[in-house]
């Protein structure tokens, strides 16, 4: 058809609009600023006492430990350029807008299926919880930008064993520990993926698995050591749980159940599970890629040491923030489970 465009310009529309939303409205949102917690103006602190050469210190002049070094250090870099607070506000645009383009990106590269891929941007232009985090000075946004990374990294370096693929892979995932300390279930998925899941020799797999955790847990360790040594504790003193394992099991699925965007993606699957009930034929392991396994990997087991360590030491009530890192990777999953669940 004469004026037609091609695939790629429609593709190329989608993925720039669905990240320019999110970016757009957190832009709207913090227009006179970012929101300020309490851990905020730790993160503020630290970056500001960073920029004069006394390390990272806390607002009341103690040791900066209860939290990872990555995020202060990053509004550090870039407080030149401009205050820390417009750092963070510009940390956040940035990760929220590059999170989604990069799952959009993934879901068009992997699928035929357009309504995957349009599904798949709705989702992520109108996260509530993306949403929700990236108006905070918090290091969430930068958190779930590379385990975005991470997950897909992870995928290429099973698909190609490219060695720029799993620098990759080691590089986003120590950063992200560095980021949150509850990045320690990326190190744990990793490891077992790179052992357990891969189709090659014993010996690369244990060389891979090797390599892997002396990258995440050297720099790790380095961290805790210096925290132990100016505070006599590795990740600072926290008193017991207010909440028991049941509660924050409820917490965490009344949390969830309001992803409303997530859930009408979810609702897609329902006459393909119809279909796939009546078919039986389709093999799981003829999905085009093992992201959707890795992400459904990471959400159970960040889900699971999220609810249990809430309950044994004292956090936040679990809510949007500290969930929403599952949330690119659930639509990962959920997309992955689609074109698998649809297939003839």
């Amino acid at each position: 058809m004469a004026g037609a465009y091609p695939r790629w310009y429609y593709f190329t529309i989608l993925v720039l609009l669905a990240s320019l939303v999110p970016a757009g409205l957190v832009t709207l949102a913090t227009n006179d600023g970012v929101n300020l917690s309490p851990d905020s103006n730790q993160y503020l602190s630290a970056a500001a006492s960073f920029l004069a050469g006394q390390g990272l210190v806390r607002s009341n002049g103690q040791p900066f430990e209860s939290w990872p070094p990555v995020y202060p250090v990053a509004l550090a870099l870039l407080s030149p350029l401009d205050k820390a607070h417009s750092a963070a506000r510009a940390i956040n645009i940035a990760a929220i807008g590059l999170t989604a383009g990069l799952v959009i990106a993934w879901a068009h590269s992997q699928y035929s299926r357009p309504l995957i891929t349009v599904a798949v941007a709705m989702a992520l232009s109108l996260s509530p919880p993306l949403l929700y985090v990236a108006q905070w000075a918090w290091s969430e946004p930068l958190f779930i930008l590379l385990v975005t990374i991470y997950l897909l990294a992870l995928g290429m370096y099973f698909r190609t064993g490219r060695n720029s693929a799993f620098l990759l892979v080691c590089t986003t995932a120590s950063l992200a520990w560095l980021t949150r300390y509850l990045g320690v279930v990326i190190v744990f998925v990793g490891l077992v993926s790179l052992l357990a899941c891969q189709h090659t020799e014993l010996h690369r797999r244990a060389k891979d698995g090797l390599l892997f955790g002396l990258a995440t847990c050297v720099p790790m360790a380095l961290w805790l050591g210096r925290n132990y040594v100016v505070t006599g504790t590795i990740t600072g003193l926290r008193g017991p749980s207010a909440f028991s394992f049941l509660s924050n099991l409820r917490l965490t699925a009344t949390t969830m159940l309001g992803w409303g965007p997530l859930v009408a993606l979810s609702s897609l699957l329902a006459l393909p599970v119809l279909g796939r009930l009546r078919r039986q034929s389709h093999s799981f392991s003829s999905l085009q890629s093992v992201v959707p396994i890795m992400a459904v990997a990471f959400v159970a087991c960040y889900a699971l040491f999220l609810v249990v360590s809430a309950s044994l030491v004292a956090y936040d009530p679990i809510d949007d923030r500290l969930l929403a890192p599952v949330y690119a990777p659930l639509v990962l999953a959920i997309a992955g489970a689609y074109d698998w669940l649809a297939a003839p």
